[in-house]
């Protein structure tokens, strides 16, 4: 728990804990996967995926410090929900679509439909005779087993030069491909030659700001669940070092495992300090890639450290599936390819700190300066290898 936190953010995450720690399956030999649907209809019961929605279309307009404990307290319990994706289809349509789009997709939103964001593929709009077409797949779509909408920013060729656009396409079940991510969670591909046009509601042009700002909604939400996977590994792990035994005393009696617990505290601290650094960034409406990028960096080599000791100091028996640790070590061998990998952020930092000017650190300069070779939303939230 961050003990700086405001009041209301505390009662938020001692309320969600209490929910999601009931809902969760129990681990042991035997016992089953969580079942996605159960716990969607259990996340949407409590009307959390209209906790980023304005007020005006049914939602609660909560600030996004409110929806990351949230979504920090899901990864905690290792619950396989699609409320992340939900609730970022609803971030990037409501500060990033039409008045149409916000109008017709947010209160279905607000309500409990279940939504998707792709996040790599090779898609692009084209204009045909009759309307809008898509050509080519989404190859990389989380949660679309569940999702009753897609929401992408996808290439327009134009004369002069390729447009991006915000669309929200509305597939069915026959146009929709699963297979499995490295989490164990479905993974969907959508082909996107299959969709009508009734199918595709196509946004304004985004300019590359707000291309940069989509990502890193999409980025710092990732983060977020880095930060809860890695709270519910260190949690599991100081339990298991108290209870079991070996020559006779408690395994964090000993000095050696004290000491790589403290350094998995250490690292789960210091990821905090930078999500939260992040999410105060965007939410004040500066510029915060630089941010962001620092928090995503940080958090996917913090929380794979973790991952890797708390399977150590669990010995054998985290190597179990009946343990239910892996549960959320393959959320992080997943999370941490999602939104760019901690080798590309800090690469983008790394270019920025070299453009600036060198008798300074006015990070937010470095923000508000793009790169003229910045990568396209598509690429910065796709699943690509370091």
């Amino acid at each position: 728990m961050d003990f700086d936190e405001a009041p209301e953010l505390r009662t938020l995450r001692e309320a969600a804990r209490g929910l999601l720690t009931r809902a969760a399956t129990p681990a042991g030999p035997g016992a089953p996967e969580p079942d996605r649907a159960a716990v969607w209809a259990a996340v949407r019961d409590q009307d959390w995926p209209g906790l980023a929605v304005p007020q005006r279309y049914g939602g609660s307009e909560a600030p996004l410090t409110a929806l990351a404990v949230v979504l920090g307290e899901c990864a905690r319990a290792a619950l396989p929900t699609t409320l992340r994706s939900t609730a970022a289809a609803g971030l990037l349509i409501a500060h990033h679509g039409s008045s149409e789009q916000r109008q017709r997709w947010l209160p279905r939103l607000a309500g409990g439909t279940a939504a998707a964001v792709a996040s790599g593929g090779g898609a692009r709009l084209a204009n045909s005779g009759r309307g809008v077409l898509l050509d080519g797949e989404l190859a990389v779509v989380p949660d679309l087993d569940l999702a009753e909408l897609v929401v992408a920013v996808l290439p327009e060729p134009g004369p002069a030069a390729e447009s991006w656009r915000l669309c929200v396409l509305d597939p069915v079940a026959d146009q929709v491909r699963l297979r499995s991510a490295v989490s164990g969670d479905p993974l969907g591909q959508l082909r996107c030659a299959d969709l009508g046009h009734d199918q595709i509601d196509v946004g304004p042009v985004l300019d590359p700001d707000v291309r940069r700002h989509a990502g890193d909604l999409l980025t710092v939400l990732v983060a977020v669940d880095l930060v809860g996977a890695g709270d519910g590994l260190l949690a599991r792990t100081t339990q298991y070092v108290r209870t079991r035994e070996q020559f006779g005393r408690p395994l964090g009696t000993f000095q050696a495992v004290q000491h790589h617990v403290a350094d998995m505290a250490a690292n789960l601290e210091c990821s905090r300090l930078l999500v939260d650094d992040a999410l105060a960034e965007l939410e004040s409406g500066r510029p915060a890639h630089r941010a962001v990028a620092a928090a995503k960096a940080y958090t996917s080599r913090a929380a794979t450290a973790i991952s890797l000791m708390a399977h150590q100091l669990h010995g054998g028996i985290g190597y179990a599936t009946e343990s239910g640790l892996h549960r959320l070590s393959r959320r992080v061998q997943s999370d941490v390819l999602l939104g760019g990998t901690a080798t590309e952020h800090l690469q983008d930092l790394a270019e920025r700190y070299r453009r600036g000017r060198a008798r300074t650190l006015e990070l937010d300069a470095l923000d508000a300066a793009p790169l003229s070779d910045s990568a396209p939303l598509s690429d910065a939230v796709g699943t690509r290898s370091s």
